[in-house]
């Protein structure tokens, strides 16, 4: 989802109807179009700036009323902590005309990696999941006291054991920017449900290996038994 957001803002900043409305420069007609884009690019904020800077537009639910910290003149993107998420916003120029393009205004593009998003991933994946930005574990399906202790978890290449709410999980930890100190997604895949799966298969297979004994025992006394018999017939006739 993070991967396709510059994609979305730039074919969202393309659209003739956008550049329409962020040309008159009124921040009442871009809202209208903007809350309609964000909704087609299903995005948990949208915001639209003139080309000096100025806000046009702030669309999104329970976003705080302010712009993102970067100038909207310039390209880029950039995460924001919130108390329950990390906000990822994309920033990307709004062009017009000819080459060289004249640079009309900036679009930026928002998703949140929050709880209910966490509960999407794990979904999917069958693992426990928390993203954390700047230290602190933002957004995760997790008891407080558990995000209080991967928020102390050393940063190390391999995966880590860690306890959560008494069962035993390997944790890795993957940056998700290659920026120091930028937003982590910790995974978590139980150890338990790992061995359990294990025991049982082993169970299977000891139980899979009896049968086959078994078989194989009852096989071999049917065959000595075809043998056997005509050999003490031949023998007693020979007598």
């Amino acid at each position: 989802r993070l991967g396709t957001l510059e994609v979305q803002a730039r074919l969202l900043a393309d659209l003739p109807t956008l550049k329409a409305s962020v040309a008159t420069g009124d921040p009442a007609t871009v809202a209208r179009l903007a809350a309609d884009l964000r909704a087609r690019a299903r995005a948990d904020m949208i915001g639209v700036a003139s080309a000096a800077g100025r806000p046009l537009a702030w669309i999104g639910d329970d976003v705080p009323g302010f712009f993102p910290p970067a100038p909207p003149s310039e390209e880029g993107s950039i995460f924001l902590a919130e108390p329950h998420a990390v906000l990822q916003v994309v920033t990307v120029s709004i062009l017009v005309g000819p080459d060289p393009p004249e640079r009309l205004g900036a679009l930026s593009l928002g998703v949140r990696l929050d709880d209910a998003r966490v509960r999407q991933f794990e979904a999917v994946t069958d693992a426990r999941v928390a993203f954390a930005l700047g230290g602190r574990v933002l957004a995760s399906s997790l008891m407080a006291e558990s995000n209080a202790a991967l928020e102390k978890l050393p940063e190390t290449p391999g995966p880590l054991a860690f306890v959560v709410e008494g069962e035993e999980y390997l944790v890795a930890r993957r940056a998700l920017t290659a920026e120091p100190g930028g937003p982590v997604a910790f995974i978590l895949l139980s150890r338990s449900e790992r061995l359990a799966v294990l025991r049982s298969l082993r169970g299977a297979l000891a139980s899979a290996g009896i049968v086959a004994v078994a078989l194989a025992l009852g096989l071999s006394w049917t065959v000595a038994r075809t043998v056997s018999h005509p050999l003490a017939e031949l023998t007693a006739t020979m007598r």
